[in-house]
């Protein structure tokens, strides 16, 4: 016992914990289970399904991803991140997420914000609680997504083609001396199948365990007709939780991302030397939000196309590029009001503004949505936008060109 630690744990007195007076989404369980269902690759190999499980403590409903990884592969939080978005989408968002400790949830600390609007309708800024708990190793005790995942393989997906039970060497009556058969079909099938058990599982009353009899479906229904009401949220600000801030030096246009330049027209004209942009926590964007140093966004940077040496549309992007600094400069010129010192000087004044309002909602600002609808441009949008762009810029080119000759004739210019 001494130097088994699953041994030690398993021994270890501990107190039982009751769901009484819980709420659903009140206490959400995560975890990855390995399954039981073999199913083949795309390149003839086989695996298991793995399976991103979220568990509704006080319903004990459970949400359920199955996933099959490519060879030699494992659990992504790109994986995890996904599967809980589609979860508080379709449940909302629960008041504090237990999780396991391994690194594919490490980004969960990222919901923190989120998951405190859920439990106290605010943000404070100077609450440094997080909204999640990780799992101590060893204690599935502690985890009661252990206790269903075993009621769903002895009693639901046992029934799916390809289940081999934990055996991975077992042989099948049907396949005396040959190995397990796989599931029958794609995985996306196999997902489908794996839905399927656990609508089943969810209509079934459960007679051991806290529901009393219920099956997790009635357990829901008795909720909402006592008044509990779900915390719905805007995809668009997941996408913004999942995602972190960024700051970049501006050089010559550019700014620099995972070894990578990027470049748009905004930052081609703009005269500071830092910007911010948003990047996801897993995953990629094809463009990355820019803003300004007060936060305002001004384009969406997009890798930056090298040119061959002697090719003249590098020339002329360069002039391109040149005419957008200069005209930012100068509109910055004229845009320079007149100083009044008296005035200055009122304005040192020391004044106390009334407290804003504190208004409680887990939705996305105007900027947010506009972040999340330039994200979701297709490339179709994408090549006539940049059409559109190139037009204007040269319509306003030959307009200047036409007001410089204009000038020159007029004050005899050559």
């Amino acid at each position: 016992m001494k130097t088994d630690a699953k041994r030690f744990h398993d021994g270890r007195p501990g107190v039982r914990r009751t769901i009484e007076g819980m709420e659903p989404m009140e206490l959400v369980f995560g975890d990855v289970h390995h399954g039981d269902i073999l199913v083949r690759r795309d390149d003839g190999s086989i695996a298991t399904l793995k399976m991103i499980a979220w568990l509704d403590v006080a319903t004990q409903r459970v949400w359920i991803d199955a996933v099959l990884l490519e060879k030699g592969k494992g659990v992504t939080q790109a994986h995890v991140g996904a599967s809980l978005t589609r979860m508080m989408l379709a449940w909302g968002v629960p008041g504090r997420l237990y999780v396991d400790n391994g690194k594919e949830y490490g980004f969960t600390h990222l919901l923190d914000d989120v998951l405190k609007l859920r439990r106290f309708g605010l943000v404070d800024a100077g609450d440094r609680s997080s909204g999640t708990t990780y799992a101590l190793p060893y204690n599935g005790r502690a985890k009661p997504i252990e206790a269903v995942f075993a009621n769903l393989e002895k009693n639901h997906f046992r029934q799916i083609p390809g289940w081999i039970g934990g055996e991975r060497m077992r042989k099948k009556t049907a396949n005396v001396g040959r190995e397990p058969e796989p599931f029958p079909g794609t995985a996306s099938l196999a997902g489908d199948f794996v839905a399927a058990m656990v609508a089943i599982y969810h209509r079934l009353p459960q007679k051991r365990g806290q529901l009393k009899g219920r099956s997790p479906d009635q357990a829901y229904a008795d909720a909402l007709a006592a008044g509990w009401t779900m915390t719905a949220i805007d995809p668009d600000a997941l996408l913004w939780a999942f995602s972190e801030e960024k700051s970049r030096r501006v050089q010559r246009g550019c700014i620099q991302h995972k070894g990578e330049v990027y470049t748009c027209p905004e930052l081609q004209a703009y005269l500071g030397e830092h910007v911010s942009i948003r990047v996801p926590k897993f995953g990629e964007w094809s463009r990355l939000p820019v803003c300004d140093n007060r936060g305002e966004l001004i384009g969406y940077a997009e890798p930056d196309r090298p040119y061959r040496y002697l090719d003249t549309a590098g020339a002329l992007e360069s002039k391109t590029r040149a005419d957008r600094k200069r005209r930012a400069v100068m509109a910055l010129d004229r845009s320079v009001p007149d100083v009044s010192p008296l005035a200055e000087r009122l304005k040192l004044i020391p004044t106390e503004d009334m407290p804003a309002a504190v208004v409680a909602t887990i939705g996305a600002t105007g900027q947010v949505k506009q972040i999340a609808a330039g994200l979701a441009e297709s490339q179709l949008e994408r090549d006539m936008r940049r059409m559109r762009e190139r037009n204007d810029e040269l319509a306003e080119l030959i307009a200047l060109d036409k007001q410089r000759n204009a000038n020159l004739l007029k004050y005899g210019g050559f």
